[in-house]
């Protein structure tokens, strides 16, 4: 039997088709442009910031971003347009707590507002960090709030108290101490084995900053003594009559540069019939990281030096430079 031939310009046509249908199956698409890419470069993440603060955002994409939008919680701060490789904006807190927790947002959106939206987030504090609330215990000065803060090179705090002390360097008025345990170790430097009339929960404390009437200097525990002993005066210090918080700072280098310490604060309220301890925490310890996060102006000095601890005035027998018993245990 005869097989039928096709003709050739039939062929022909017909593998130009299938040719050109397989180049259109494996031709590749336009290349899609890549979505922006944002990040909050400053401040760091958990940094505590002062007044005001200088937002830097990198905006990493091959062409412009439409539209930056800066949030600080859900309150929109400022609004970029046509942003390139990095943008800033400004934030000045208003009516801010001292040492609130706010989120800070960066976000990337369209021109459409429905082809991208990218946003980064980082948490700051204001001002300060929050380390301890301490209740109310007694109708005298004791203590309310304790917040820290910290650079490459500073340790600052702030106490605040219940009742106005009158006088901040004479006994009645203000006798505050905060005990720092820099080697994390309760066994070493002040322990309940020492002689001593107190002992600091459950903190080994190496270190102690003394501010009010006892005067305001920095002190070591010496295991030699068995005693607290004067290391240096505080001189970035804001500690006033007749009102109820102080603020001081210290070079970090003056207590061996840790990484992190345990902490306790304390107040002697002389004011009051019976001579009355307040501590913050009330048990147990606030551990801190020693970590840079503020970004603020520092304490400045205030020219003052050390006030020294002095006997004279009302016969004290239960002060923080005590170096033996009294009898007396005022926890």
């Amino acid at each position: 039997m005869l097989t039928p031939r096709l003709p050739i310009s039939f062929v022909l046509l017909s593998a130009a088709l299938l040719i050109g249908c397989a180049e259109e199956a494996v031709s590749p698409q336009a290349p899609i442009p890549p979505l922006p890419e944002i990040a909050i470069a400053y401040p760091p993440d958990g940094a505590v910031i002062g007044d005001s603060v200088v937002v830097w955002v990198n905006a990493l994409d091959d062409g412009v971003i439409p539209m930056l939008e800066y949030y600080v919680d859900d309150y929109l701060f400022a609004v970029h347009d046509n942003v390139l490789a990095a943008d800033s904006a400004v934030w000045h807190p208003e009516d801010a707590e001292l040492g609130s927790r706010h989120v800070l947002t960066a976000r990337a959106v369209s021109a459409d507002s429905l082809s991208f939206e990218l946003a980064d987030s980082i948490e700051i504090y204001y001002q300060w960090e929050l380390l301890a609330a301490d209740s109310n215990e007694s109708d005298g000065v004791n203590l309310k709030r304790v917040f820290a803060r910290n650079s490459d090179a500073a340790l600052e705090f702030r106490i605040e108290t219940y009742g106005t002390w009158a006088s901040a360097h004479s006994w009645g008025g203000l006798d505050c101490a905060l005990f720092w345990d820099t080697d994390l170790d309760s066994s070493t430097g002040l322990t309940v084995d020492d002689t001593i009339w107190y002992t600091v929960n459950d903190l080994g404390p190496d270190f102690a900053a003394l501010l009010g009437a006892e005067g305001d200097s920095l002190m070591y525990w010496d295991e030699g003594r068995d005693r607290w002993t004067g290391l240096a005066g505080i001189e970035a210090l804001s500690l006033t009559d007749s009102t109820d918080y102080l603020e001081f700072g210290i070079a970090i280098t003056a207590i061996g540069s840790p990484e992190e310490i345990n902490i306790v604060a304390a107040n002697l309220d002389g004011s009051a019939s019976a001579t009355l301890t307040d501590w913050a925490p009330d048990a147990g310890h606030i551990s801190y990281r020693l970590d840079g996060t503020y970004i603020g102006p520092p304490i400045p000095s205030s020219g003052e030096g050390m006030h020294r601890f002095t006997t004279s005035g009302t016969p004290r027998t239960l002060t923080w430079r005590a170096d033996r018993t009294n009898g007396r245990n005022p926890k």
